[in-house]
């Protein structure tokens, strides 16, 4: 688990932790660096068109399903978005950090303003103060005589002071007892939910193996 950005310390001082989000692209480590200590001023859930997907309200879980993702609108840094996408070094499915644009180009997308709603509204005005980087170990791609393991990033988890929000990459009826990576998105946005989905991925290794 690597954290990037800025915690409050005792007596008022900033502590910078600036360790690199490592498995993802530079350009996709950037992007959330540099929202970093930006205002949240917007959040959008993307849904697909079709399948019934809520926006609204507060999940009996805590925990929404949706599709394609969510875009969070910073006020200086503009829009961020977080999907999931197939990776050459993942397993076969990461997390992924794009630009707002490339999500809402989707034909199939169904985007949705939730910032006036419950729980979103009250991380609305509050600035981002780091992003928790969450993978675990696989060796997809590599021959079953090579053991050879490296991390695929499931999920990241945005911190602001009223509480974090976790986006990861996981499969809708299976996110709480299948810990693999998925081409779909869950959205945790309690206390309770970001402990399950850490729980059931922390220490996980994915097993794979390529045709002989």
């Amino acid at each position: 688990m690597a954290i990037v950005g800025r915690t409050a310390a005792l007596g008022g001082m900033t502590n910078h932790l600036r360790n690199p989000l490592g498995g993802l692209p530079d350009t996709e480590s950037s992007r959330i660096d540099n929202a970093i200590g930006d205002t949240l001023i917007g959040i959008t859930l993307c849904g697909m068109r079709d399948c019934a997907e809520s926006f609204d309200g507060v999940a009996d879980d805590g925990i929404h399903q949706l599709t394609w993702g969510v875009v969070f609108s910073f006020e200086s840094t503009g829009d961020l978005a977080i999907t999931w996408t197939e990776d050459v070094n993942g397993n076969p499915y990461r997390i992924a950090a794009i630009s707002a644009e490339q999500l809402l180009a989707i034909e199939s997308v169904v985007p949705e303003d939730v910032s006036s709603v419950t729980p979103w509204s009250s991380r609305i005005g509050r600035q981002l103060e780091g992003v928790i980087r969450h993978s675990y170990e696989t060796n997809w791609g590599y021959e079953s005589s090579v053991d050879t393991w490296h991390a695929v990033t499931w999920g990241l988890e945005f911190m602001f002071l009223p509480g974090n929000v976790l986006v990861a990459a996981a499969q809708h009826d299976c996110c709480l007892s299948d810990p693999t990576a998925s081409d779909e998105i869950v959205i945790a946005s309690t206390p309770k939910a970001i402990d399950e989905l850490r729980a059931l991925r922390y220490g996980h290794r994915e097993k794979w193996f390529s045709a002989q």
